[in-house]
């Protein structure tokens, strides 16, 4: 019927779900398109969120010089329109962008400027993962006890608000930090309580559950702990992983997504050195 403010958010809709699903290469086509129609019609709050999309998207492939390009351009719409939860979702993931590029500094600024609007708003999902970018990049920092600390409020925050996919990404995070301050029997406990919910649901694909680097601590706890489940964790992950970079058709994207986002990185030279002759 000629509607193309609803005609982007299609596009946009489209291209999350397809995002979710692993299928990047897609979403970012459904997104472009969405992009291009909200900017011709002026309808700035879809083209905030699209440009918002677009830089979790090249975060989640290691496109960290394009996701930040996208999210300050996010930012500057969301600001210029006082909508500071806007504001605050392409801030936490500004951070993310900022810590592929080995800047963690300046991502864990972006992290506590995103958890403090969320907590002046009453954003209890944006405080999450506020919380969450901001203990990744503690983790970074190697700053083990603030990150611990980092993880265990994203998890209380995860478990008032039910949500079940935020508890597995923060108990990972818990993980994580417990490992480094050689705390290997809790880490155990952690990833005990995810590896539960991994069995029940039979599989991540399809949740916001961030996949890979939940699987990559599962590994590293497993292995330090002697679990004889290190093995099959990693093939999971590696097998996943894979699937994933196959429907990527662009070679500079597949390579991007396989080596430049650490925990990808690891996976692959984790699962090659286990099967050298």
């Amino acid at each position: 019927v000629g509607d193309q403010t609803g005609e982007s958010l299609c596009l946009n809709q489209l291209g999350y779900y397809l995002s979710i699903m692993g299928d990047y290469e897609a979403a970012a086509a459904y997104y472009e398109q969405s992009l291009r129609l909200a900017h011709q019609n002026g309808f700035r709050p879809c083209e905030s969120n699209v440009l918002f999309r677009l830089g979790l998207l090249h975060n989640q492939i290691g496109d960290y010089v394009r996701s930040r390009s996208y999210l300050e351009q996010a930012i500057a719409i969301a600001r210029k329109d006082n909508d500071p939860r806007s504001v605050a979702q392409s801030l936490y993931n500004l951070s993310w962008a900022e810590r592929g590029l080995a800047r963690p500094e300046t991502a864990r600024g972006y992290a506590q400027e995103a958890l403090a609007i969320c907590q002046a708003i009453g954003d209890r999902n944006g405080e999450a993962a506020a919380w969450r970018n901001l203990g990744a990049t503690l983790i970074n920092l190697q700053e083990w006890v603030e990150g611990t600390v980092a993880f265990q409020q994203m998890l209380v925050v995860c478990q008032t608000l039910a949500d079940q996919d935020g508890v597995i990404d923060a108990l990972a995070g818990l993980a994580s930090t417990l490992l480094a301050q050689s705390d290997a029997a809790q880490a155990q406990a952690c990833v005990q309580e995810i590896l539960d919910d991994h069995d029940r649901r039979g599989s991540w694909q399809g949740t916001y559950v961030d996949m890979f680097p939940v699987y990559w601590t599962c590994y590293q706890v497993l292995k330090a702990n002697r679990d004889p489940r290190t093995g099959r964790i990693l093939e999971t992950a590696y097998t996943l992983l894979q699937e994933r970079a196959i429907k990527i058709a662009t070679e500079s994207r597949r390579r991007s997504f396989l080596e430049n986002v650490v925990e990808h990185r690891e996976i692959v030279r984790a699962w090659t050195s286990s099967h050298k002759p």
